[in-house]
């Protein structure tokens, strides 16, 4: 599965704006690691990949990823889950819905059985 995401990343466009986002979610399992890697080739067609692991206070979570596509209007970002690669054992995609507000993107996970998420834009 690991080399779908390659797949993935080679064949989105050259001009594309790529940002890394890191930071934290709550569903079932508890308080999740995140980083979600956005590409912004065109607002109205965002595709990003979110991979989730252990937390050092909630380290049972497994690690997983999957792809998402979406959209951003102004300050509001929404993305909805589209194919795993790497799907852990009983788990499900989540959308995120939220806004962005400078380098920070927070709002709500689109399951019933989770919280929110806020994640920070990485910086190299």
């Amino acid at each position: 599965m690991r080399w779908l995401a390659f797949w993935l990343l080679l064949a989105w466009p050259a001009w594309a704006t790529t940002t890394q986002w890191v930071g934290v979610y709550s569903c079932a399992q508890g308080a999740s690691a995140m980083k979600l890697t956005i590409i912004d080739d065109d607002p109205a067609r965002l595709t990003a990949v979110l991979a989730f692991g252990p937390t050092p206070a909630n380290a049972a979570v497994p690690r997983g990823s999957y792809t998402l596509r979406g959209a951003r209007r102004g300050d509001q970002v929404e993305l909805r889950p589209e194919a795993w690669l790497e799907q852990p054992p009983g788990y499900e995609m989540v959308g995120l819905r939220g806004s962005l507000e400078g380098d920070r993107y927070q709002g709500q996970v689109g399951h019933a059985s989770c919280g929110a998420f806020s994640v920070q834009r990485r910086t190299r």
